[in-house]
């Protein structure tokens, strides 16, 4: 058998640039994936709304709506879940936030999406007297770190208030007031919670 040279470099150099150039074998889209059970991927058909929403798109877009509108009172019960009483209520100017949200990032990236570093010639800082580099962004309070995971809330009167739900405390935010017993922690105009 004869093996033509110029056929066989031009297939090869033909091989080697459809690899430089990204070019990666076809993948049958019906191919099932298995895990090591056994079970397969599949796949599901999702119908949309008039809006071309999924319901789970239209739910977050309600949820946003509703959260952001201006003049807005929800009213916030903590429950415990040892005795199932009213622990707190408080009604809510707006809307219930969570203190780890910000309004500024808490981390930056640096050059073409790595993070800071030297090459990118990340936030320098002092520390102990010797200059060093940093991902985190200073806050809008002038310090780093992050808060206790909780929330906090203005009532309709301006009053400020903080939470850190622990274990056993169940949250319910809802817009209307629920008929529920007295609040053991009241934070409203007496005799409003609960009605």
């Amino acid at each position: 058998m004869r093996v033509n040279f110029k056929t066989l470099s031009i297939l090869a150099l033909l091989g080697i640039a459809a690899t430089a150039c990204g070019v990666t074998p076809a993948v049958d889209p019906n191919q099932n994936i298995k895990t090591n059970s056994g079970a397969t991927q599949q796949k599901a058909t999702v119908q949309l709304n008039s809006k071309g929403r999924t319901i789970e798109q239209e739910n977050l877009v309600r949820r946003t709506e509703r959260d952001t509108k201006p003049g807005a009172t929800k009213h916030l019960y903590a429950w415990s879940t040892y005795n199932n009483s009213l622990m707190l209520y408080s009604p809510v100017d707006g809307k219930v936030t969570s203190t780890t949200k910000r309004l500024t990032p808490s981390t930056v990236v640096g050059v073409e999406g790595e993070y800071v570093d030297e090459e990118s010639k990340g936030i320098l800082f002092d520390f102990g007297g010797q200059i060093r580099r940093t991902t985190q962004v200073m806050g809008e309070d002038g310090a780093y770190g992050e808060s206790t995971p909780g929330i906090f809330w203005f009532t309709p009167a301006g009053e400020y208030y903080q939470m850190y739900p622990t274990g056993g405390l169940l949250t319910v935010i809802s817009e209307t007031q629920l008929r529920v017993p007295p609040a053991v922690i009241q934070l409203a105009p007496s005799g409003t919670a609960g009605k």
